[in-house]
């Protein structure tokens, strides 16, 4: 995976001033100063690297460099050293640790696994308004969020347990009501497109019973043509008996004249009429075909619009999340387009056996594109488009047998 360019120089300049580091190593106190008195990157990671060899097992080291990085807007490369911090004796609860987990996974919309980060960090720090903040945030996905992934069984009371508890703090009302909009911009959109559903749906239901007035009436005329073209052979048989009668030939020519007029005149009445039912079918036929584009039309706007309905309510990637403030300010952090889809290798090897290999993060979230699938076929089926959803259901259970969505989708085919 190629990460960001930052990530490359932070591990190279550490790297490479490891062996100076080595020679001139400061005491404990002195290293955590020097980590507090860098000025960017480049040093920060120098003083991390001396302190680690000095102490590895000093929180205070760890909880400096952390510091340092969200001063400097780099709280993603604070995740391997959270991590660190985190893995120490009695450092399981560290709230700047665990607020700086917690952070990372919800900015990249694993919020459900990102809640019991949270929460710890805001007990730990119940006054950090970075921490009040997201507690406010969260509170509200937790009652209004479909996307639960993730989330304990315990997670909504862990975070209205901590949410009592700040209500009355600076920002937690602002922070909730930003989050509540979001829900309902996103609520509104997807109420906007479910409204048109219904137009579609009357549209097609038009459509198809159409479709029985047309075929009857198609029968009527193949009768129709059917007997105009029996008159006419029965017309044509007449008039060749007639002319190969035996006394015909002694007729003039105006009394043989005079005796197929009669038949002559069937046949040009058979072909007329035949004509005039030739000339409805071509009109029903057409209105058949518009009927055909009607229908197709309407299916194409029911999947279009169940389509934006589900990503209108998929994720919410219109919530704001804050790091933990450092020394009671906020730091506003380096914007990247797109969060990585893994954090990136530490900056510092973690202690003890694997030395010098990246801390690999392991990726618990479900497979949000199968989620997402499963409701498009649900939404097919309520609108009687049972062929897409068939499909989908059948992709579904072919690519991930023995998960959640494929037993429902199993269930699903076999009740329709």
């Amino acid at each position: 995976m190629m990460y960001p360019h930052f990530f490359r120089l932070v591990v190279w300049v550490v790297v490479l001033s490891s062996g100076a580091a080595a020679m001139g190593q400061p005491g404990g106190g002195d290293a955590v100063a020097a980590i507090q008195r860098a000025s960017n990157m480049s040093e920060a990671g120098k003083a991390y690297l001396a302190a680690l060899d000095a102490d590895r097992k000093n929180p205070q080291v760890y909880q400096a460099y952390i510091s340092k990085l969200l001063e400097l807007g780099q709280a993603r490369v604070a995740v391997p050293a959270a991590e660190q911090l985190r893995k120490l004796d009695n450092q399981q609860d560290n709230a700047l640790a665990a607020g700086v987990i917690g952070y990372n996974l919800a900015s990249r919309h694993k919020i459900g696994e990102a809640l019991p980060h949270l929460v710890r960090a805001a007990k730990g720090d119940p006054d950090n308004s970075g921490l009040i903040h997201n507690i406010a945030t969260l509170s509200v996905w937790v009652a209004r969020s479909d996307e639960k992934a993730g989330v304990p069984n315990d997670g909504a009371a862990l975070v209205g347990e901590v949410s009592e508890q700040m209500k009355s703090k600076d920002g937690y009302e602002q922070a909730a009501a930003a989050a509540t909009a979001a829900f309902d911009n996103r609520a509104n959109a997807a109420k906007a497109l479910q409204d048109k559903l219904p137009e579609y749906q009357d549209a097609l239901n038009r459509a198809n019973s159409e479709g029985s007035q047309l075929e009857a009436r198609w029968g009527q005329l193949q009768t129709q043509w059917n007997t105009c073209d029996s008159n006419f052979r029965q017309a044509q048989q007449d008039l060749q008996r007639v002319i190969s009668a035996s006394g015909y030939s002694q007729l003039t020519p105006e009394q043989q004249l005079s005796s197929r007029r009669l038949y002559e005149d069937r046949m040009r009445q058979a072909r007329s009429e035949a004509a005039r039912v030739d000339q409805e079918r071509n009109r029903v036929k057409a209105l058949n075909i518009q009927r055909q584009q009607r229908i197709k039309k309407a299916q194409r706007d029911i999947e279009i619009a169940t389509k934006a309905i589900e990503q209108a309510g998929k994720r919410d990637p219109v919530l704001e999340w804050k790091p933990p403030a450092v020394n009671g300010k906020m730091i506003a952090q380096t914007p990247d387009a797109q969060p990585p889809a893994a954090e990136p290798p530490a900056a510092v090897p973690p202690a003890g056996e694997g030395e010098g290999k990246a801390a690999a993060v392991p990726d618990g979230a479900p497979d949000a594109a199968v989620v997402a699938q499963l409701k498009r076929a649900k939404l097919f089926l309520a609108n009687d488009m049972r062929a897409k959803a068939v499909k989908l259901l059948e992709e579904i259970i072919d690519k991930h047998p023995g998960t959640d969505a494929a037993k429902e989708a199993e269930e699903l085919l076999n009740k329709r």
